[in-house]
């Protein structure tokens, strides 16, 4: 997937009305034709690691950017984890944090999260300065994850190439060691005969209907 999303840890976190959708819904900021994951605190400090500027998980799932959620609370550990991957040369889009959660050794607790905060954010504010180069990777604020991907020349894994029908397909999009899968699904009732575009380059297409 191009990017993961990481939902906090906040209670109750209905992120973002995942209940009772029989497929992932178009994220605001990205759209269609990008993949996505939904993360929490322990897949961040417990199993995300940076190679080739990717984070990746144990099971070879890796994204191209980590995306915090719009809050400005996170708790401390998961700061210092991301500290330790944009060093490595991991990318993560949000607001800088400002305080972490609950009430045990806050004012501690807050005072270190907030300078860890503001040596990874530096001059970056959202506004007039939305990336901030810290170690190998990158922080950026005020950037949506599809502008972010744009500014970097990532297209669209997969898409229509008929307007009129965006949004009516779904895929997954897998990768072995020989061939790239798409598994492409109609969501809509109509049979749609168009065009379609894929990320990948020098591949013959083998067509399978399942």
């Amino acid at each position: 997937a191009d990017v993961a999303y990481y939902y906090g840890d906040q209670a109750p976190n209905f992120w973002p009305m995942f209940h009772n959708v029989p497929e992932k819904i178009l994220l605001k900021g990205l759209g269609a034709g990008f993949d996505y994951d939904v993360v929490n605190s322990d897949v961040i400090v417990n199993r995300m690691s940076v190679k080739n500027k990717r984070i990746v998980l144990p099971d070879a799932m890796s994204y191209r950017v980590l995306v915090l959620p719009e809050q400005r609370d996170m708790q401390l550990e998961v700061l210092v984890k991301l500290e330790k991957l944009v060093s490595e040369g991991a990318t993560i889009i949000g607001p800088k944090p400002l305080d972490v959660p609950g009430m045990q050794d806050h004012k501690s607790r807050s005072a270190k999260l907030r300078a860890l905060a503001d040596k990874m954010w530096g001059p970056c504010n959202g506004r007039t300065v939305r990336e901030n180069s810290y170690g190998k990777g990158q922080v950026v604020w005020g950037l949506t994850p599809r502008r972010w991907l744009a500014q970097n020349a990532v297209v669209p894994d997969f898409r229509i190439l008929a307007e009129k029908f965006e949004g009516k397909l779904d895929y997954i999009h897998r990768q072995t060691k020989d061939i790239d899968i798409y598994f492409v699904r109609n969501k809509s009732l109509l049979a749609i005969n168009e065009d379609c575009f894929f990320r990948v380059k020098g591949s013959a297409r083998e067509n399978q209907l399942l």
